[in-house]
């Protein structure tokens, strides 16, 4: 047996591993023994995502390996030509990133869901639709604003632009069925675990990528089963952090063939620029991976011996990437502000408010806020609690890493039976704490650590620096998240598969080497199996096609602005301007007479009552004393009389509340829908007394059940 061939690479891969392994211990010891970020500080500290359960991760460990060794048998028996042998190479290069993809959709779509979330409420009568709450309701509701041609502008804060721009565009295809619409974002969602593929193809071997994207699927698909029981962000709910996720996946990807290239540098420099672009107009704190990706080539530049004309190259195409994302929606937001949002709710308000809860002191919510941020508060909290700002943001971190290992299963007390190892109604990993788990399985933590410390040397000894790419990316995004005072849950979901993803390799590679001390014809069969499956072809792209690709990036960067400026106003149709003056015209005599009594005319004329009008979507039925609890109105949370409920969008968003019977929200009403609305403006929410729309070019009428 000839294993000079083998133990030197592993010899390094060791060495590697034993630092990070030391490391990863030391980490996980101070936190044990300080006690940071393993306990809840603050309200934006949140626990563990979904994790992996035991069969879940050893079954597909099983199979892939058999059906690698079957394959690998195999092919000592069949003879490729070199041409058919080329031929099969590209069919298996691109049908097994295909087949991840459409088999990640097609389980995630088929995969029960029932809502009943925070971030979307069960179903209600009269149409049983879904509609979503918190913060899913607010991207939505941005998006449903930029259709009727208001664009971003309605007075709601605007942090996910790109991503409210995605779903304006999902909604223009699937109206408003919450289900269709899922399943189309589900579909664009599911390349997810096909880049995960790719990236451990690229830096370290087929079968890893195939391991940790079998695990993404999985975990997904728990993560959609169990949607009513924990708060989770998935495919199946309108939220951006699974976008994130993609997008970092992206970013990855790219970065490692922009650093792995000979002759398509440049290519590559410019693809990673506009993803990260991208990344910041979904997640603002994203943009911590712009410098760290400049660091990481700067190393790169180092290490390669890479000549200074090539890296200044390839570092203004990567600044030029971003910028042409980012720029036109900066310069847009600053030649035509958002005169509708009011400021105090900003992002960097928000940010100051827990800076400050850090040091528990009580929030701030007066006018001169803002006023007081520019001169400087921030840096005046730094330097006037430095232990206590410090001590929370490295809470966050630890919590994010710790989640990050966690997502790994780890149990308090033992599973009841085999079938927990598949589905866990118990759902154990929702902890409030994760020093239990951490002190009482401490074996098998640190088993978990040196697994995952064995990919990382696997990979660094296969691919270089490209190798710890995955690694950079997850610390500095999990740094930048931190210092936004957040961690676990979804702030962390964008990043959290960068742990298992390494898991896949240290398997990969134990795999391997077991191979090359006991079985080394079969390895070489194997080695021979999986070159057919990582051939990759080598297209030089000249200068000409990058400057051809800055014109698509470009015209991308301008989407936001065009989605802002550009869709016409629906209000200012001259067809649809009669039909709501004569929807007004006859809401007004509709209340003239039936409540004679009342000076409808005066009331209107002195401001008592008020009229809107706009486009009413989400129509529900809430029952005396019901309601959601994530609802941004009190007249969905709880009120002591039935009553229908849509939120109507035009120059603001209103929630709009109609007390009525239960056996008016018998039928299914239109959604959208234009209408006019009669009533009292509350604090919260508009107390409609008469709700006149349009549907299927008739004329529908809602009378307040108050009114007698």
């Amino acid at each position: 047996m000839n294993t000079s061939r083998f133990y030197f690479p592993a010899r390094k891969a060791m060495i590697i591993t034993v630092a990070f392994f030391i490391l990863s211990l030391s980490f996980l010891w101070i936190a044990l023994k300080f006690g940071f970020g393993l306990n809840i500080i603050s309200g934006t500290f949140y626990r563990q995502g979904v994790s992996l359960l035991e069969g879940q991760v050893i079954l597909p460990v099983f199979f892939v390996f058999l059906s690698v060794l079957v394959g690998a048998g195999l092919q000592k028996r069949i003879i490729f030509a070199e041409k058919r042998r080329n031929q099969f190479a590209i069919i298996i290069e691109i049908m097994i990133p295909l087949c991840i993809w459409f088999i990640a959709a097609l389980l995630w779509i088929r995969t029960p869901f029932e809502g009943r979330s925070y971030f979307l409420p069960a179903l209600r009568q009269p149409n049983y639709n879904f509609y979503p709450s918190s913060d899913a309701e607010n991207y939505d509701l941005l998006a449903q604003s930029i259709l009727i041609g208001n664009g971003f502008r309605n007075g709601m804060t605007v942090v996910r632009p790109l991503y409210i721009a995605f779903l304006s565009l999902l909604h223009c295809i699937a109206q408003n069925d919450y289900m269709f619409l899922t399943n189309l974002q589900i579909i664009i969602l599911a390349l997810f675990p096909m880049m995960i593929y790719l990236i451990g193809k690229n830096i370290h071997h087929p079968l890893s990528g195939l391991l940790a994207a079998i695990w993404c699927i999985w975990r997904e698909k728990e993560s959609i089963r169990i949607t009513p029981f924990v708060q989770v962000s998935n495919s199946r709910l309108l939220m951006s952090d699974l976008p994130m996720a993609l997008i970092i996946s992206f970013t990855v990807y790219a970065a490692i063939k922009w650093f792995q290239s000979d002759n398509r540098k440049l290519f590559f420099s410019l693809i990673t620029g506009g993803c990260c672009g991208v990344g910041v107009l979904i997640r603002t704190q994203s943009a911590i991976l712009i410098p760290a990706i400049l660091l990481l080539s700067l190393f790169n530049k180092i290490t390669s011996k890479q000549s200074s004309k090539s890296f200044f190259k390839e570092t203004v195409l990567f600044v030029l990437g971003i910028c042409f994302i980012i720029l036109p929606w900066n310069i847009h937001s600053q030649l035509f502000p958002n005169t509708t949002v009011d400021h105090s709710s900003s992002e960097i308000n928000y940010l100051y408010r827990l800076y400050e809860g850090s040091i528990n002191q009580t929030p701030r919510f007066d006018n001169d806020f803002e006023n007081e941020i520019v001169k400087g508060s921030f840096i005046n909290i730094i330097l006037n609690y430095p232990k206590q700002i410090l001590s929370s943001i490295f809470s966050h971190f630890v919590n994010n890493e710790v989640s990050t290992l966690l997502v790994m299963p780890a149990r308090e007390t033992n599973a009841d039976s085999i079938k927990s190892w598949f589905h866990d109604p118990t759902l154990f990993w929702y902890r409030e704490s994760s020093k239990g788990v951490l002190s009482e399985n401490g074996i098998l933590i640190s088993v978990y650590c040196l697994i995952i410390c064995l990919g990382l040397g696997f990979a660094t000894v296969k691919s270089g620096l490209s190798g710890l790419m995955p690694l950079g990316i997850h610390i500095f995004y999990n740094i930048g998240t931190s210092f936004a005072m957040n961690s676990g849950f979804r702030f962390l979901l964008p990043v959290d598969w960068i742990g298992y993803f390494y898991f896949a390799i240290g398997i990969v590679g134990i795999f391997y080497l077991l191979l090359g001390l006991y079985f080394e014809n079969l390895r070489d069969s194997l080695k021979r199996l999986m070159k057919i499956a990582s051939d990759t072809r080598h297209e030089h792209f000249s200068k000409k096609t990058i400057v051809f690709l800055m014109v698509p990036f470009l015209l991308f960067g301008f989407i936001l602005p065009f989605l802002d400026r550009f869709i016409p106003y629906r209000y200012d149709d001259a067809t649809l301007k009669i039909q709501q003056l004569d929807l007004k015209e006859r809401g007004i005599s509709y209340l003239q007479q039936n409540l004679p009594n009342q000076p409808i005319a005066e009331m209107i004329n002195e401001g008592k009552l008020k009229i809107i009008e706009g486009s009413a979507v989400y129509p529900r039925y809430y029952p005396a004393n019901e309601g959601d609890s994530g609802a941004s109105s009190s007249i969905k949370r709880e009120a002591g009389y039935g009553r229908m409920v849509w939120m109507m969008i035009n120059q603001r968003v209103n929630t709009i509340s109609l007390p009525v019977y239960r056996s008016t929200a018998v039928y299914p009403i239109q959604d959208p829908m234009d209408v006019v609305v009669i009533g009292e403006q509350k604090k919260d929410y508009f107390h409609a007394w008469i709700i006149i729309g349009k549907a299927a070019e008739q004329t529908v009428i809602w009378k307040s059940s108050f009114l007698r």
